[in-house]
């Protein structure tokens, strides 16, 4: 697993591909659902995105919002068992760092569950992926 800021280790970088997007403005507030799959790479977890992820954003006349993705996962633990796995991510509306909660019915994975996790999303001429990190005091110290 890769480094990456101090305390905070590389789990799986998400690479997202959005194929559709709904919207609905009301009272100058718009709500968009934007349906996305994908795939995962990583020394944990290697898969892919499931059909029905959606990452469901609401944005003020402001500019200010949030945004909440959830999306189930097909692949297999860094011990090479199939597993599936369930992620709900959560942010501010335009900020780079989310807060996922990852749930998987894999045993190498099961301490996803209480852990100490973050989302980094990149947007570049790559497309957009989100590294998922998770903190451990013992990284930290290294």
């Amino acid at each position: 697993m890769k480094d990456t800021d101090a305390g905070w280790r590389e789990l799986f970088t998400l690479f997202i591909n959005c194929y559709d997007v709904h919207e609905v403005c009301c009272d100058g507030i718009k709500y968009r659902q934007i349906l996305f799959d994908g795939t995962a790479e990583g020394e944990a977890f290697t898969g892919k995105i499931l059909p029905g992820g959606v990452d469901t954003q609401i944005e003020y006349p402001d500019g200010t919002g949030s945004l909440s993705a959830r999306y189930m996962l097909e692949g297999t633990d860094r011990a090479g068992n199939f597993c599936h796995m369930y992620i709900d991510n959560r942010a501010g509306l335009g900020e780079d760092l989310t807060e996922p909660h990852c749930f998987s019915d894999s045993k190498e994975l099961a301490f996803l569950k209480d852990a100490a996790l973050r989302g980094r999303m990149i947007q570049d001429d790559k497309g957009l992926r989100i590294v998922i990190s998770v903190f451990s005091e013992l990284s930290a110290s290294v």
